[in-house]
């Protein structure tokens, strides 16, 4: 069966082709230096969604799709996840550049700035839109009884994880106090996020956390983050009674890059259910020089 290459439908064939190559390299790239940077800093206080378990998820999740749509199997289904992929990252970028953050943090520790990503996801959102299915590869894949019966319990699957997911985090309070339930933390954190304020680039800050223990055993902290952003060690060691609270100050220099930017830090614990967890979070803006 020969194709000519000046038909409609052989062209449409390449396009869709090289965007799905062009895709699956971002998603595997992605992918592949957030890995890297896991395995570089595998205690960094820079996992931005505050879990290695969900950081693990995410890199997972990125190759998959890249693979998917390098294969092309259902392509109308990996068209239509590529596209709710990009319009989530493109809403999550939106934020950040609406709140000035100074890099997205899409590519492990190659800082990127929000914007760039933002535009980079509005791009892929074009092609994608320039490259969508016809509606006879819909009615195709919807004519498939396998498909059929894959859809219906994948859909209703996804509903209800998507609602039990916002239930769970509307009752914990916020997404790090629903991900501290999941992973059964006994020691937490208050504030989750301590706002620092706007201060000059190379500034040093000091902001007051306190830490709940929320076992029936006593918890020592033995150590926590120390690197050139922030030195959580200020007032360690220090024990928490069991059910009780302390306070601790948290050390906080400002970057040189103006922005607003978000970090985890760790607090080493004796606790053998929580020997080690990303406490929470600081943010900060980083004022620009007159």
């Amino acid at each position: 069966l020969s194709l000519s290459l000046n038909s409609p439908w052989s062209k449409r064939f390449v396009a869709a082709w090289l965007v799905r190559l062009l895709l699956a390299a971002l998603f595997l790239t992605a992918a592949v230096m957030k890995a890297w940077s896991l395995w570089r800093k595998p205690f960094s206080s820079e996992f931005l969604l505050g879990s290695r378990t969900l950081e693990m998820a995410v890199i997972y999740a990125e190759a998959l799709l890249s693979f998917w749509l390098l294969l092309g199997w259902a392509w109308p289904l990996a068209w239509l996840t590529t596209v709710v992929a990009f319009l989530g990252f493109g809403l999550h970028n939106g934020s950040q550049v609406w709140e000035g953050h100074a890099t997205c943090g899409c590519f492990g520790q190659v800082a990127i700035a929000p914007i760039w990503t933002l535009m980079l996801d509005v791009v892929a959102l074009a092609l994608l839109a320039l490259v969508r299915p016809r509606r006879s590869s819909w009615a195709a894949l919807f004519a498939s009884a396998a498909a059929r019966r894959l859809m219906l319990p994948a859909g209703s699957l996804f509903l209800l994880a998507a609602i039990a997911a916002g239930w769970f985090i509307h009752q914990a309070g916020s997404v790090q106090a629903a991900l501290a339930e999941l992973r059964g933390d006994v020691l937490r954190v208050e504030p989750t996020l301590a706002d620092l304020g706007t201060h000059p680039a190379k500034s040093s800050q000091q902001v007051k956390i306190t830490l709940h223990n929320r076992s029936g055993q006593p918890i020592r902290i033995v150590g926590g983050t120390t690197d050139c952003s922030c030195v959580a060690t200020v007032d360690l060691p220090v024990t928490i009674p069991a059910g009780e609270r302390v306070e601790i100050t948290l050390k906080v220099r400002f970057g040189g890059q103006p922005g607003r930017f978000q970090r985890g830090y760790w607090l080493w614990t004796n606790s053998k259910v929580q020997p080690t967890a990303v406490a929470s979070w600081f943010t900060g803006l980083v004022k620009k020089e007159p």
